[in-house]
């Protein structure tokens, strides 16, 4: 629930950036694709680009772009490698 008033609130100033930092931690697995698609719904809605820090990888799916940070190393791949 809080997940979801804070997605809200994240949005309420129409934003053209929203950085989501873990957005489904916490969270009982079920629940993560209806915060993703919460999320997804209101970048459409209000045109908002959202940048997702998460340490899971599956969320990766609905990413355009992935950004892999460990330790030293960075590399840029497509979320459907």
């Amino acid at each position: 629930m809080c997940q979801r008033v804070l997605i809200a609130l994240a949005f309420s100033s129409n934003p053209r950036l929203v950085i989501a930092d873990e957005p489904t931690t916490a969270l009982d697995v079920a629940i993560h694709p209806q915060i993703l698609r919460l999320i997804a719904e209101m970048q459409r809605e209000h045109a908002t680009a959202v940048i997702f820090i998460t340490h899971d990888l599956r969320l990766a799916h609905a990413a355009l772009l992935v950004l892999m940070l460990e330790a030293v190393h960075t590399d840029l791949v497509s979320p459907s490698a």
